[in-house]
């Protein structure tokens, strides 16, 4: 099931600007632009009230390519915006994928089920300095056979 999140232009002033000052205002601000690698793609986001997690599960390294680092937002907190370039797909009964269809770029990951007020934003797009580190590592107990996590960050099965 694919379906198209057609973009807005975001309020904050700091949204589509890609200057070197720009960037540096929005770090002050508390804000960040989250483009894609190909910038067709892009959410804009107030600092998140949680640090990142890192998930091990299948289906997020099948999606990322190994260990999918995200940060929970919540979803009235981000805007899209990007001529219709981020496709989402159901990775399972109870989940979307959001990624960007012009370069590929995984963006997002959110429930579909329940009352869910977050959505989990991919750490690999967000413009560095993030200011946040990872908190955690999720679903250890599916993760791949061929890596170890050494990082001493606490370790769960679940969420």
């Amino acid at each position: 099931m694919h379906s198209h999140v057609r973009g807005t232009r975001a309020a904050s002033p700091f949204a589509c600007s890609r200057s070197t000052a720009d960037r540096a205002v929005r770090g002050a601000a508390g804000h960040a632009a989250t483009p894609c690698r190909g910038n067709d793609a892009r959410a804009v986001r107030e600092r998140p009230d949680r640090p990142p997690e890192a998930c091990d599960c299948s289906q997020c390294r099948k999606q990322s390519g190994h260990v999918l680092a995200a940060v929970n937002v919540k979803r009235n907190a981000i805007r899209v915006h990007g001529n219709d370039a981020v496709t989402w797909f159901k990775s399972s009964d109870k989940v979307e994928r959001g990624f960007c269809s012009v370069c590929g770029s995984t963006l997002f990951w959110k429930p579909t089920v329940g009352d869910y007020e977050y959505t989990a934003v991919a750490m690999g797009v967000l413009d560095a300095p993030t200011g946040m580190k990872l908190s955690k590592h999720t679903f250890v107990g599916d993760k791949g056979d061929y890596y170890e996590i050494a990082d001493g960050l606490p370790q769960s099965d679940g969420y």
